[in-house]
């Protein structure tokens, strides 16, 4: 079959960078004999004028969306044009949102056919061979599939794939990283082309707010150093990446297995540098890790510190102490010279405006070197989204997409609308970053115009929304 995986339209996308499910997917589908293609309309800066005239000339037979909750609405319109134009193209969708609540996302996106809940590189082979009939089961077993029938939405139960090295190494030939824009998940790279790979899946940590074992489960699974390795060189050296981002979940989690991707990139004398923008656990650092980490190549680290104050960090679920951080933040600064970002989010439904201040002042005492305040969003299926729902502070009905933007509108915490939360975030930006030597050293960081101009855009998001 002919199937297109797509990127979404997305007015408020924050990294035009290659989609790593896709990648996967479209992987399992070429060992299957299928063909497929990789449309990322975010970066192609696509409307929902330029969609158009592509689902009108599209002669795919399956189009598979991946959806984020801020995008939601924009895939059900995309969907709504695919299915005028082509009404007999079957229509998918998957991603974050759909494995958070696959039921309410069939129901807003009534133009899709099936949604896929949870991991999708061995259910979708199976789904579309039996939707061609090349095989006995049918569609209905299929794992982690959502469908419509007789008028109630069913969902199956997702498969797990214990092995993920069978996934293999996404198509990055499809998705080549120097066809991108010098934008990444972390901003600050030292060099360009860049690409993120994966090296675990899963996470065991219970995080209220964390949405993430919807798509990939608790249980941590690891590649083997050799695949990952594999899928080093062969970004290297043939689409000429200098620098990789790992965006597991938590890469440090195993710290054994973290140290042992560590000396197989010192073995194979790669010459790259990486770094790790998606967050990792402060509890998880060590000396040893640390400084085995900087001399295989990592220069940055963002952690996962989420609040200065006791109470949140507990009601969020992060078993973790406050005392901790603060050790840990300031070993990593006094054994290596890597670069620390820190997560603060902003926001939580259980917060007081002296909690959020707390959170402020503890951005300020650590000594890291960026900072982010992301403003909390009710991501489906998560325990405090269900919380939220049960409560009725929340209406599926009146989520908007701002809600799930970083910058957004947010919900109402226990004494603050969330305009003031607004106000907090950019008074927090401020204050962090109107100094001296962050300045200074943030600008030493700049490796092009282009990247300038991202950061730049970045903050105007957050202070001029």
């Amino acid at each position: 079959m002919r199937v297109l995986l797509v990127k979404p339209v997305s007015v408020r996308g924050y990294q035009a960078t290659p989609d790593l499910g896709l990648g996967y997917l479209a992987t399992a589908l070429g060992r299957a004999g299928h063909s497929v293609e990789i449309l990322d309309c975010q970066k192609q800066r696509m409307t929902m004028d330029g969609w158009r005239p592509v689902a009108m000339r599209t002669r795919h037979d399956v189009v598979g969306f991946k959806v984020f909750s801020a995008d939601l609405a924009r895939v059900a319109e995309q969907l709504r044009i695919l299915k005028e134009a082509r009404p007999e193209v079957v229509t998918l969708v998957g991603g974050p949102h759909v494995s958070g609540d696959p039921a309410w996302s069939l129901e807003t996106m009534p133009h899709a056919d099936f949604g896929f809940v949870g991991e999708a590189e061995i259910a979708l082979p199976r789904f579309l061979a039996a939707l061609a009939r090349q095989s006995e089961e049918k569609i209905e077993s299929v794992p982690g599939l959502a469908r419509r029938e007789n008028g109630r939405i069913v969902v199956n139960p997702p498969l797990v794939h214990e092995a993920i090295d069978d996934f293999g190494i996404p198509r990055w030939d499809l998705m080549n990283p120097a066809s991108y824009p010098d934008e990444t998940f972390g901003v600050f790279v030292r060099s360009f082309p860049t690409a993120s790979i994966i090296t675990t899946r899963g996470c065991p940590y219970r995080c209220t707010y964390c949405g993430g074992f919807a798509v990939t489960g608790r249980r941590l699974r690891k590649r083997s150093p050799a695949l990952v390795l594999e899928e080093i060189l062969r970004l290297r050296d043939e689409f000429g990446v200098r620098d990789v981002t790992i965006v597991d979940d938590n890469f440090t989690l195993d710290r054994n297995y973290a140290a042992s991707i560590c000396q197989a990139i010192l073995d194979a004398r790669l010459g790259i540098s990486w770094s790790c923008p998606n967050g990792v656990r402060v509890d998880s650092l060590d000396e040893e890790l640390l400084r085995l980490m900087e001399r295989s190549g990592c220069y940055s680290l963002a952690l996962g510190i989420e609040s200065g104050s006791q109470r949140i960090l507990d009601a969020m679920g992060k078993k973790l102490e406050l005392s901790i951080v603060r050790e840990k933040v300031r070993l990593v600064r006094a054994t290596t010279r890597i670069k620390m970002t820190g997560f603060f989010m902003l926001g939580y439904p259980e917060e007081t405006r002296e909690d959020i201040e707390a959170t402020l002042g503890l951005s300020l005492e650590l000594p890291i070197d960026r900072a982010s305040f992301p403003i909390f969003s009710p991501l489906p299926g998560t325990e405090i989204y269900h919380r939220l729902l049960d409560d009725g502070r929340i209406r599926k009905a009146a989520l908007r997409p701002e809600m799930f933007w970083i910058d957004g509108a947010g919900v109402a915490t226990r004494d603050l609308a969330p305009t003031q939360v607004k106000w907090l975030q950019r008074k927090a930006v401020l204050r962090f970053y109107l100094r001296p030597r962050t300045l200074w050293r943030l600008a030493r960081e700049i490796r092009s115009l282009s990247q300038l101009k991202i950061i730049v855009r970045r903050l105007a998001r957050i202070l001029f929304p």
